[in-house]
């Protein structure tokens, strides 16, 4: 399997630190990030290389300062519409019932005052993917001239646009200049397909691709994209994503079929 360089049975942090020197053009994450992984997220990334940090609205103020403080430069946030995610807030009678200090008189006092309140949490309705690069050598033309890596492709969304920071995968809810075109076989897969979106803007062909964090997610949009994937994962999970990628493989058709739009 040409596509997957390179698979180890380790942790992240351990797998990162084996990991050459400016040998890796891209990374991707998909969860909350810490100061040394990002250290060694900027030792081994070329120069003008991506970082992709996939996170939660929550976090994603914690994730840009951990990168900024570790000499990355922002260059946007990409959101990614979700807006049929359900809610995740509750009412706080729930919380009340679980004061055991109060007595029930004292509960239902609270319950009465507070009943039409709930907990501080709006319905996440898009994910942010932060972006962010090494600083290149020199002007970014010459750095991706000589390390393949800093500059952008001009991919177009559903409506024909150059690609923007928001992006959707609901199909019939968005306008069209959000929509990412569909991908044959990617349609259960959106976490695949978002990944697939990112890096058919931000890498080109045959650049190496690593994956930091347990998600894999971006692992089928390597294939699909003739990118090189590396990435570490638990030997419970080896076999079961060796067996996933064959099967994504052998569904694979000619390149001048490989992306289907349909609306």
């Amino acid at each position: 399997m040409e596509h997957i360089l390179e698979i180890k049975q380790t942790d992240p942090l351990s797998y990162i630190c084996s990991v050459e020197s400016e040998s890796i053009h891209a990374i991707t994450a998909d969860h909350l990030i810490d100061d040394i992984m990002i250290q060694q997220a900027y030792r081994v990334l070329k120069p003008g290389g991506f970082i992709f940090v996939m996170s939660l609205p929550r976090e994603m103020y914690h994730n840009g300062g951990v990168l900024i403080q570790n000499r990355f430069t922002i260059i946007d946030s990409i959101h990614w519409l979700q807006t049929d995610t359900p809610d995740n807030s509750f009412s706080v009678q729930y919380l009340v019932d679980r004061m055991a200090y109060l007595s029930d008189a004292e509960k239902m006092e609270v319950k009465e005052v507070l009943k039409d309140l709930r907990c501080p949490k709006l319905r996440r309705s898009h994910i942010p993917i932060i972006i962010a690069q090494k600083p290149p050598s020199r002007n970014q033309t010459m750095n991706h001239f000589k390390e393949g890596v800093g500059l952008l492709q001009s991919i177009k969304t559903a409506s024909g646009r150059n690609a923007g920071n928001v992006f959707s995968t609901e199909f019939d809810i968005c306008p069209w200049y959000f929509l990412i075109p569909r991908i044959k076989d990617f349609e259960r897969e959106l976490f695949a397909r978002a990944w697939t979106h990112i890096l058919n803007i931000f890498t080109t062909d045959a650049t190496i691709i690593l994956d930091i964090t347990r998600g894999h997610q971006s692992a089928l949009s390597c294939i699909h994209l003739d990118r090189r994937y590396k990435a570490c994962m638990e030997s419970t999970s080896f076999e079961p994503f060796l067996t996933k990628c064959a099967t994504f493989l052998k569904r694979q058709i000619t390149d001048k079929e490989r992306w289907s739009i349909a609306f």
